[in-house]
C-alpha cells in the first residue's frame, strides 16, 4: 500500500523520514501544543468519515482484514471502528491511513481473500462471447475443474482476481472463433441467463452483489419517468437485461404503484 507523502500515516506508519512528511509531522505537533494552550485540543478524529470509506471499501469485497494490512493499522483498530466501539473516535494517523486506502486490485496483498462478485461477472461475460470458462482456465494455466469453481465461489485470492481482470481486459473485445466450443461457451451463458461485457460498467463490475444492488436503486431513483420508462419497455419488451435497464425498470414499476396507490 503506498501512501502519499506529507501526511501522518506515511510518517508514522511507514515511517517515512521525508521533506514532506516531517513537515507535516511538525505542523500537526505546532497545531497540537496551540490546541492546548487554547484549552481547544481534541487528540481524537471524528470516526464517521473513517467508517464511511471502509463501508464504501467493504462494498468491494475487502475484509476488515485486509483494509486493516492495507492501512497498516490493528485489526481491531477497524473491527472497533465498524462496531461503532470507538467512544472517543480515531486517532488521527490511523483515520488519515484508512482514509489513504483506495480499491485498487493491484494493491491487495495478492493471498488476501476478496469478494468473488467481479472474478465472477468477467468469467461469465467472456463466456457470452464464446470464450469457455476451459478455455480461460488454459490461458491462465490453470486446471479447468478447479477454475469451474471461481463461478461458484463467495470469495476469491486478489491473485485470482487479478489474473481474471488482465484477461478479461484482453479477450473481453475480441470474440474467439466461431468453433463448435465456442458455440457451446455461449448457448450456456445464454442459458444460464449471463451478462456480457457490454451490460457492466467499469465501475460496477467489481462491487459486491449487496452494493451492487443499492447502488443501482439510487441510479435509477434519480432517473426521469421518461427515462425509466424506456428502460421499462427495453427490459419488458426488447429483454435487454443489463443491470442499470432491470433497475430502472423495476424504479418504473414502483413510481407506477405509488401512483395507483395514491389514486385509489
Amino acid at each position: 500500500m503506498t501512501r502519499a507523502h506529507g501526511t501522518l500515516a506515511r510518517y508514522h506508519v511507514d515511517k517515512c523520514r521525508c521533506e514532506l512528511c516531517c513537515a507535516r509531522k511538525s505542523s500537526y505537533h505546532t497545531g497540537r501544543t496551540r490546541q492546548i494552550a487554547y484549552g481547544r485540543w481534541q487528540p481524537y478524529a471524528a470516526p464517521e468519515s473513517a467508517r464511511a470509506h471502509v463501508a464504501y471499501l467493504i462494498g468491494y469485497g475487502l475484509s476488515i482484514n485486509t483494509i486493516a494490512d492495507m492501512a497498516g493499522v490493528d485489526h481491531e483498530c477497524v473491527s472497533d471502528l465498524m462496531s461503532d466501539a470507538h467512544e472517543r473516535g480515531l486517532l488521527p494517523a490511523s483515520a488519515e491511513a484508512l482514509l489513504s486506502v483506495r480499491f485498487d486490485l493491484d494493491l491487495v496483498p495478492g493471498r488476501s481473500f476478496i469478494d468473488a462478485a467481479g472474478t465472477r461477472r468477467r468469467v461469465q461475460a467472456l463466456a457470452t462471447l464464446g470464450h469457455s470458462v476451459k478455455s480461460q482456465a488454459t490461458a491462465l494455466g490453470r486446471l479447468a475443474n478447479n477454475f469451474n469453481d471461481v463461478v461458484t465461489q463467495v470469495r476469491v485470492f486478489a491473485y485470482t482476481a487479478r489474473q481474471v481482470r488482465d484477461l478479461y481486459d484482453e479477450w473481453s473485445s475480441n470474440p474467439p472463433p466461431d468453433t463448435h466450443g465456442a458455440k457451446v461457451a455461449r448457448t450456456l451463458a445464454a442459458r444460464k441467463k449471463w451478462l456480457p461485457p457490454a451490460a457492466w460498467d467499469d465501475d460496477w463490475i467489481d462491487l459486491t452483489d449487496a452494493a451492487l444492488e443499492i447502488e443501482l436503486r439510487r441510479q435509477a431513483e434519480l432517473m426521469g419517468d421518461v427515462e425509466v420508462r424506456r428502460c421499462y419497455d427495453a427490459f419488458r419488451k426488447k429483454g435487454e437485461r443489463s443491470p442499470l435497464v432491470v433497475a430502472a425498470a423495476r424504479e418504473y414499476d414502483r413510481r407506477l404503484y405509488r401512483k395507483q396507490v395514491a389514486f385509489a
